[in-house]
């Protein structure tokens, strides 16, 4: 600190104020009234690559690039005739240069200092490189994002977007900044979206970061498209700012859609082979005595095919094709039939223990989507465990209570009766950032997740009415509680095994039945079945051949059973074709789809009865033994 006994002793310093300069984290520089170098610290050394003894007596353009010089001269006079404080960041943008001649961006502080002498200036000055490094990633990564991204400032006005945003959108950037973010948005969902503001948004979602929403988009030629936006709340000095991601999901929901229409196909074309599965396994069991050893074999048969059919009534569902069914379900039940699976579905380090209450009160749901919240807690619980001797227990229990039993859930559970579906594990358990997103659509902890297993188990319990409730920390392991109502008596235990010989007792009937069924390995065992019950059987494999039968008059058909969905003429034209030939005609229709999906035709003869596929083959005989001899409640 020799050189600040240059300053002489009229300055106004000491030996505390010396030392404070020194140990700065900012290069500082004082210059004398002429602009000469009286004084530097070891951050403006570091800084600039010179020792002091180089810079003391040196004109400050030493440290201003040649290119800038003769400027800087100008501008430091016309600071010293109206000198006044400079605050960093409030001049224009500065460069400096390094003693090997590098050049580097700077932001410069000015504090004037009279003296005797005259006006001294204390320099500030703060490198930029990094800060402008970071900028320039930031705004490369902003324009290589595959989505469009706008900038809001705390007015809702657009302060940054890229190219992305001008090609969805088709504006050009400088048409865009500056403007409300509502230029992007159509008029008529201005009002819904007004949570757009950065105001709203942060009075609502400040716990939460990368909020996803779907909503509608304009562009400059007026047409509206549908958008995915993720938003993100960012503090700035300004104030509060939200940065958007933009997705045009156009494309998106038109490819789901077309995906939808191909499972719901798949899973129709699949429902009718397990229909022909079902049938010829039931068909065999009419072969066999009670005792033979075969009959278990086919019961096994029979089983898979029905829980197969289940899960392709699910991805029908999935697919919009028609609504989730719902039932009296045992919950203890559903955890029994899937207890193989689950089992084998774990870790290795991990092992399944189960404790079911017996004798439970029902609830009211869909035991397919009950197997999936299932299947994803199990998956989810033996993906937390990563050391040896895990443990996964699953517990169901009845509970009474209300809100408290689901604290921290987003339903409040009125008072009442529940039962509770328990999945625990002695894994990693979760800190409260994951605990607060874990819910989150595309949320994921895992490096191959998608994220969606746990928003799937939480929107199928709310469409169950239920709750769920998540006990966590960090260490601890993690328990998921799923609480539905009950339905208020106990579940019927699902019947799937019948008597072999059931059929055989099936009262005998007489009547002709017209089977219209495309496939085959279907058709072949029910028009066996339904001989073997004491029906007249003719079969026609598609609807031209059908309505060839009633236009020949030749065959006195009393009941149709009429696949909705077969090749040739449709299945309307055969029903038109019956009712002229025989108005008193009765018919049962059969589909892969449920009911409510199958459009009767308004002038169809009356429609008897519908059976959906797969069926049991004793189910169908019953139902056209009733259509034949009870009388139509409607005549």
């Amino acid at each position: 600190m020799a050189a600040m006994t240059n300053l002489g002793a009229d300055h106004p310093t000491n030996q505390h104020l010396q030392l404070i300069v020194e140990v700065a984290p900012i290069a500082l520089v004082l210059l004398d009234p002429d602009g000469k170098i009286v004084l530097v610290n070891r951050q403006t050394e570091a800084l600039f690559g010179y020792g002091r003894r180089e810079l003391l007596g040196q004109s400050i353009e030493t440290l201003v690039p040649k290119s800038s010089r003769k400027s800087h001269t100008r501008l430091r006079s016309s600071f010293s005739s109206q000198p006044q404080t400079r605050q960093m960041g409030s001049g224009r943008e500065l460069f400096a240069q390094h003693k090997d001649g590098r050049r580097f961006p700077v932001e410069v502080g000015l504090t004037p200092i009279p003296t005797e002498q005259g006006t001294s200036v204390l320099g500030a000055i703060l490198d930029l490189t990094e800060r402008r490094r970071a900028e320039n990633n930031f705004r490369l990564a902003v324009e290589a994002a595959p989505a469009a991204i706008v900038m809001l400032d705390n007015e809702g006005k657009i302060v940054l977007v890229n190219t992305q945003t001008e090609s969805m959108f088709g504006y050009k950037r400088e048409e865009l900044l500056g403007q409300h973010v509502e230029i992007l948005v159509p008029e008529s969902s201005q009002e819904s979206q007004s949570d757009l503001s950065p105001d709203s948004f942060f009075q609502h979602q400040t716990r939460r970061l990368g909020i996803k929403r779907d909503l509608f988009g304009r562009r400059k030629d007026g047409r509206q498209f549908r958008v995915e936006i993720e938003l993100n709340p960012i503090e700035t000095e300004p104030g509060k700012w939200v940065l958007c991601s933009i997705a045009d999901v156009t494309f998106d929901r038109q490819k789901l859609e077309s995906i939808g229409e191909l499972a719901g196909g798949i899973a129709h074309d699949f429902n009718n082979l397990l229909g022909s599965i079902l049938a010829d396994a039931d068909l065999a069991l009419t072969h066999l005595s009670p005792d033979s050893l075969a009959v278990e074999d086919i019961e096994r048969i029979r089983k898979v095919a029905i829980r197969a059919s289940e899960i392709v009534r699910e991805l029908m569902t999935y697919a919009a094709r028609e609504q989730a069914q719902f039932e009296l379900v045992d919950l203890s039940q559903v955890v029994e039939e899937m207890a193989v699976l689950l089992s084998v579905s774990i870790s290795k380090r991990a092992v399944l223990k189960t404790s079911l209450g017996k004798r439970l009160p029902s609830v009211w749901g869909n035991a397919t989507q009950i197997r999936q919240i299932l299947m994803n807690l199990i998956i989810n619980a033996s993906e937390a465990i990563t050391e040896a001797n895990g443990l996964i227990t699953i517990t169901t229990s009845r509970i009474t209570g209300g809100p408290e039993l689901a604290p921290h859930g987003d339903v409040k559970l009125p008072v009442g009766d529940y039962v509770r579906l328990e999945v625990s594990d002695n894994g990693c358990g979760m800190t409260e950032p994951e605990k607060d997103r874990i819910f989150d659509p595309y949320f994921t902890t895992k490096f191959a997740g998608r994220g969606l297993g746990l928003a799937a188990v939480q929107g199928i319990v709310r469409a169950h009415g239920g709750a769920l409730n998540l006990v966590t920390a960090l260490g601890t392991g993690t328990t998921f509680q799923v609480l539905s109502p009950t339905a208020g008596r106990p579940a019927q235990r699902r019947r799937t095994e019948r008597n072999a010989n059931t059929s055989n007792r099936v009262e005998a009937v007489s009547g002709t039945v017209l089977l219209v069924e495309d496939e085959e390995s279907l058709r072949l065992p029910v028009a066996k079945i339904l001989r073997r019950s004491g029906f007249s059987v003719i079969e026609a494999a598609d609807g031209y051949t059908a309505i060839q039968l009633f236009e020949r008059g030749k065959a006195q058909i009393d009941v149709i059973l009429l696949d909705v969905t077969i090749p040739g003429a449709s299945s309307r034209e055969v029903l038109e074709a019956a009712k002229k030939a025989r108005p008193e005609i009765k018919v049962v229709l059969t589909s892969a789809y449920s009911p409510e999906m199958v459009a009767f035709p308004p002038n169809a003869p009356h429609v008897a009865g519908f059976i959906r596929k797969p069926f049991e083959l004793q189910d169908l005989i019953g139902l056209m033994r009733d259509v034949l001899t009870v009388n139509d409640a409607l005549n």
